[in-house]
């Protein structure tokens, strides 16, 4: 076999993918010279690479579908309906301190089965904005930054604020979220904007 037809037989698959087959030109070249049954050998090894090919093709195309229709899934579910902040016990509360006691239903769980971040994030805001009340008050969020240090996971969850620092247009505090063993699910920081006092 000629060097030609060696780089014909080892490049065919590649040739085959990146451009149609131009007979008589590039690599692969059927030859109706050559004697019968290297002819037959030709056209069966063309025939070979163009089905895999095309199988290989479709294979892809079908693995491209079902990543695609699974990872839709996985957005859809993150459209949910967030509840249950209703189930609120207050326990504790005076001028810059608020504590208190949340049963986790589902509507609050996202879809890996944890509470849902923007649940813990709306609880923290909440409590900020008791403790900040509690000094008479009105008031509205500023700015909140909230670090997630695990899932949280727990039946019931404690969340407590404790304020840093009032001024005369805000009021800065930290909130914690813990289960009934004091395990520890994010901590905040946000800042309350007071727009007024509570009319007595």
């Amino acid at each position: 076999m000629s060097s030609t037809e060696k780089k014909c037989y080892t490049e065919c698959p590649k040739q085959l993918k990146a451009m149609p087959i131009m007979f008589n030109q590039s690599f692969f070249t059927i030859d109706l010279m050559k004697p019968f049954y290297r002819l037959i050998v030709d056209i069966a090894f063309f025939a070979y690479c163009f089905a895999n090919i095309k199988k290989n093709i479709l294979m892809k195309e079908v693995m491209l579908m079902y990543i695609r229709e699974k990872v839709m899934e996985g957005v859809r579910a993150h459209i949910q309906e967030l509840s249950g902040f209703d189930q609120i016990e207050l326990l504790e509360i005076e001028p810059g301190h608020c504590l208190y006691s949340i049963k986790v239903t589902e509507k609050m769980l996202n879809h890996y089965g944890a509470v849902h971040g923007g649940a813990l994030y709306t609880l923290c805001d909440i409590s900020s904005g008791m403790a900040a009340y509690a000094y008479g008050v009105k008031n509205v969020t500023l700015s909140g930054n909230i670090n997630y240090l695990r899932p949280a996971g727990a039946t019931k969850l404690f969340v407590e604020c404790r304020a840093l620092h009032k001024g005369k247009t805000t009021v800065v505090q930290d909130v914690t979220v813990k289960d009934e063993e004091g395990k520890l699910f994010c901590t905040a920081r946000m800042t309350m904007y007071i727009i007024g006092e509570v009319a007595e």
